[in-house]
This record gives C-alpha cells, sequence and structure tokens, in this order.
C-alpha cells in the first residue's frame, strides 16, 4: 500500500466532498496491510491539517472546511467495528481523554482515543467544549488511572492549568496527566506551565506513555 498515494486521493475526496469515496478508501487500505495507527498518523491526520492551511490561505471556504471535517468524523466512526474487532484483550486500565474549555477541535485526540482504546484501554473520550467542573466530576465518578488533556489555541492554558492542579489536589496527587494538542507544539514551554506530567507530542509517543503507566498497574 502506497501511504503517499492514499493520502492524496483522501485529501482529493475530501476536497469534491465524496464521503463515500474517502470510506472506501481507508476500509480498502485496513483490509489490506496498513494499521489504524498508520492510517490516523499518516493519512487523515495529514489531510485535515492540509485542509486547515488551504483555508488559511482562502483557497477553500469554511463550508468546504467544515465538510471535510464532517467527512472524516463519518469515516472515523465507520471503522469502530475494526477497532474493537482489533482490541487487546489484555485490560490496561481506564483513562479520560477531552478537549478543555472552549476548544473546538476534536479530531486529533478522537484518532488517540480509538488507538488507546484498540490498545486495551477502557477510555472515557469526552470530546469537545467540555467545562473544567465537568471533567473534574467525571474524574471524580470514574476514578480513571489516567487523564489525557488536548489544546488547539494557546488561549487556553489557564483553564488547562487550573484542571490539573485541581485534579492534582481535590483528587489523587499521583494520577498521571498526558498533555497534547498542536497548543504544545506551537508553544513548548507551555508543557510546563500547565504542569502534565508528560507531552505527547504525536500518537506514537502518547501510546508509549499510556503503555508505561499500564505497566506501573500491573
Amino acid at each position: 500500500m502506497d501511504i503517499q498515494k492514499l493520502k492524496e486521493e483522501y485529501l482529493s475526496g475530501l476536497l469534491r466532498g465524496d464521503r463515500r469515496q474517502c470510506y472506501l478508501l481507508v476500509k480498502e487500505a485496513l483490509d489490506e496491510t496498513i494499521t489504524l495507527q498508520e492510517l490516523y498518523e499518516e493519512v487523515i491526520g495529514p489531510s485535515m491539517m492540509e485542509i486547515g492551511r488551504l483555508w488559511e490561505v482562502n483557497e477553500i471556504t469554511i463550508a468546504q472546511e467544515h465538510l471535510a471535517t464532517a467527512i472524516t468524523q463519518s469515516v472515523i466512526s465507520g471503522l469502530y467495528e475494526h477497532l474493537f474487532s482489533n482490541k487487546n484483550p489484555e485490560y490496561k486500565g481506564k483513562m479520560i481523554l477531552t478537549c478543555v474549555g472552549e476548544e473546538l477541535h476534536e479530531l486529533g485526540p478522537r484518532m488517540l482515543a480509538d488507538l488507546i482504546e484498540m490498545d486495551g484501554w477502557d477510555v472515557r473520550y469526552l470530546g469537545a467544549n467540555m467545562p473544567i467542573d465537568a471533567i473534574f466530576e467525571m474524574v471524580r465518578e470514574e476514578k480513571p488511572d489516567l487523564v489525557g488533556l488536548s489544546a488547539t489555541v494557546e488561549e487556553n492554558k489557564e483553564v488547562i492549568r487550573d484542571l490539573i492542579k485541581r485534579i492534582k489536589e481535590e483528587y489523587d496527587p499521583s494520577i498521571p496527566v498526558m498533555v497534547g494538542g498542536l497548543a504544545y507544539v506551537i508553544s513548548p514551554d507551555l508543557y510546563q506551565y500547565t504542569g502534565g506530567d508528560f507531552l505527547g507530542k504525536n500518537f506514537t509517543e502518547a501510546l508509549q506513555f499510556t503503555r508505561k503507566v499500564a505497566a506501573k498497574r500491573i
């Protein structure tokens, strides 16, 4: 499977608004040799980054950007059967993964939630636009072994910092909190400021950290 060609065809499908073609492309790829992680990291993720770039330079409209996002969300939802049929049967723990505050960009953490779930975790993915009070209450109720927080814009650094502090002080000072997202890629110092325990710069690094957390639990 030529991943570069697959990415080009997927991006072309997004730009044409062809949901069926996009789904058939990734389904065929998964039926061959490509893994879900490769599909997310090397095809869907980069394609959506390019869609964002094209919108920023006014080469596509906001409607086209929204359509591409909706298509990709639909495609990802259609892959759940593959996810669960290939899930690691070894239980590794419970995780809460969410965007924080008024974050609306959720495709990255949603894909990461799929990969971590397939790796053996019970992932409670909360999605976009989550108030910190609601996140904290979920942490207290679900008692996870790991928390993951995503940020796309640096403006959310205060709410992330407050949430991490609250989790550590009012729930469990030893619970590992992983952070990630475009905001941390653009501003590496944000990691130290918000107080996370680990910065997952990509899916591979994030998965490696979750496996370390799981190994310490056993």
